[in-house]
């Protein structure tokens, strides 16, 4: 796992999972990872693939239970503005990965509106 050293920046190790699902419960992630940009979520998911680490994806955790014993590997977060972000051009709604289906749905539904 020496080749994500470059990535320490946006990786936290042994991270509780409990916050970011919705019944509150379960272990740590053994690195939690919130890229800031395409290119550190390419770089990362890269150098877990080279070096054949676990990664996972979560969501908002609505439908997720985590074990106590925690989750090996790269657990993956999208929430930073480069993922997240909506437009509008037309009628067509452009969603980042990272984005509440709730909040892609309201944009929709507001811009048909118009």
């Amino acid at each position: 796992m020496a080749r994500l050293e470059e990535l320490s920046e946006i990786i936290r190790r042994d991270e509780p999972l409990a916050p970011y699902v919705r019944l509150r419960l379960g272990g740590p992630a053994e690195m939690l990872a919130q890229p800031r940009t395409s290119q550190e979520l390419s770089l990362l998911v890269r150098r877990c693939f080279e070096e054949r680490i676990p990664l996972r994806v979560l969501g908002c955790g609505c439908n997720m239970l985590v074990r106590d014993e925690g989750v090996p590997g790269v657990v993956l977060r999208l929430s930073e503005p480069a993922f997240t972000q909506i437009t509008v051009d037309g009628r067509r709604v452009r969603a980042g990965a990272g984005t509440p289906l709730s909040g892609a749905a309201a944009w929709a539904a507001w811009s048909s509106r118009e």
